[in-house]
C-alpha cells in the first residue's frame, strides 16, 4: 500500500521467482508488465498473469476494462496458463475414456499467432469425429486429404462464426476449463463461403 503508483496497487505472480506490482491507473506498466507475464507464464515454474487489486477489503482479482489500452496485452498474458489447463484436461478426459473402455476425442487448445501477428487461440475440430471442443477464440474444422488420409486441410473461423454454420452442433459441458461437445460438420463450401 506505501508504493508509489499512479492508482490502486494491482499484482501479479506469473512465475514462481517474480512477483510483479503496478498502478491501476498506469496503462503502460500494466501493458509492460503482462509482456514480462507472457514469457515468464511460459517458462518452467510458470505460474499464473491473473491480476489482483489491492482494496480496503484485502487482494481481489481484477481486470481492466475491455477498452483500455493494457486489456489485450493482460488477457494475452493468461494464454500460458489456461493451455496449462486445458493440456491437463485432456489428459485426464483421455485416461478416464480408457478407463471406461470408451472412444473420446478432445480437441487440442493451441495458441498461434494470426496473419497480423496477434496471439489467437484455437480449437480443432476433424471431420468424422465428434469431439469435446476447448473454448477458444476460433474453431479450426480439419478434412482429411492425401492417398492415404494422412494429411490435414484446416480453415478456422471465429467460434460465433462458426458455431452457425449449417451442420454444426455444440452442446456445453460442465467441464472446467469450458468444453463444448460437437456433432455434425459443416460442408467444406460452406467454410469457403465463410472466409
Amino acid at each position: 500500500a506505501d508504493l508509489k503508483v499512479r492508482g490502486q496497487p494491482v499484482a501479479m505472480v506469473p512465475h514462481q521467482e517474480g512477483l510483479f506490482v503496478a498502478g491501476s491507473e498506469d496503462d503502460d506498466a500494466l501493458a509492460q508488465m503482462a509482456g514480462l507475464a507472457l514469457d515468464l507464464g511460459q517458462q518452467p515454474l510458470g505460474l499464473s498473469a491473473q491480476t489482483f487489486i489491492l482494496t480496503v477489503g484485502g487482494w481481489q482479482p481484477w481486470q481492466p476494462a475491455p477498452e483500455r489500452p493494457c486489456a489485450p496485452s493482460l488477457t494475452a498474458a493468461l494464454l500460458p496458463e489456461q493451455a496449462r489447463a486445458y493440456d491437463r484436461q485432456k489428459a485426464l478426459i483421455e485416461a478416464q475414456a480408457e478407463v471406461d473402455g470408451v472412444e473420446q476425442e478432445v480437441a487440442p487448445f493451441v495458441v498461434l499467432r494470426d496473419d497480423e501477428r496477434q496471439l489467437v487461440t484455437a480449437t480443432v475440430w476433424v471431420e468424422g469425429t465428434e469431439p469435446l471442443l476447448a473454448r477458444a477464440s476460433r474453431i479450426a474444422f480439419a478434412t482429411r486429404e492425401g492417398a492415404e488420409g494422412d494429411q490435414l486441410k484446416a480453415i478456422a473461423l471465429p467460434w460465433d462464426e462458426a458455431a452457425a454454420l449449417p451442420g454444426v452442433c455444440l452442446t456445453r459441458t460442465d467441464a472446467t476449463p469450458e468444453r463444448w461437445r460437437a456433432s455434425g460438420f459443416p460442408p467444406f463450401a460452406a467454410l469457403d463461403a465463410s472466409r
